[in-house]
C-alpha cells in the first residue's frame, strides 16, 4: 500500500522515519525499513516469550491489529 500511495502525486509518507528511508534509498529503503520493523518485533517477542509466552502472544496480536489498521487506512487513502 505504501508503494501505491507514494506513487500518487501529492502524497507524502506520514512516518518521519519511514520517509527518511524512502527519501534516501527509494523503494529499496522502504522495503528494508519494513522488513527491519517486522524482524525487530519478532525478535523482541521471541525474547519475551522465553519467560512470558502469554505476553508475547498478546504483543504479536496487538501488532497484527495495528498493521491491519494501517493497511486499511492506507487503502482508504488510496481509494479516496
Amino acid at each position: 500500500m505504501t508503494y501505491l500511495l507514494i506513487r500518487q502525486p501529492g502524497y507524502t509518507e506520514g512516518n518521519p522515519v519511514a520517509a527518511f528511508f524512502i527519501n534516501h534509498w527509494g523503494i529499496k529503503g522502504m522495503v528494508y525499513f519494513k522488513f527491519f520493523m517486522v524482524a525487530f518485533v519478532c525478535v523482541i517477542t521471541q525474547i519475551i516469550a522465553r519467560n512470558r509466552e502469554d505476553i508475547a502472544r498478546r504483543i504479536l496480536q496487538f501488532a497484527t491489529v495495528v498493521v491491519g489498521a494501517v493497511v486499511f487506512y492506507s487503502l482508504m487513502l488510496y481509494l479516496g
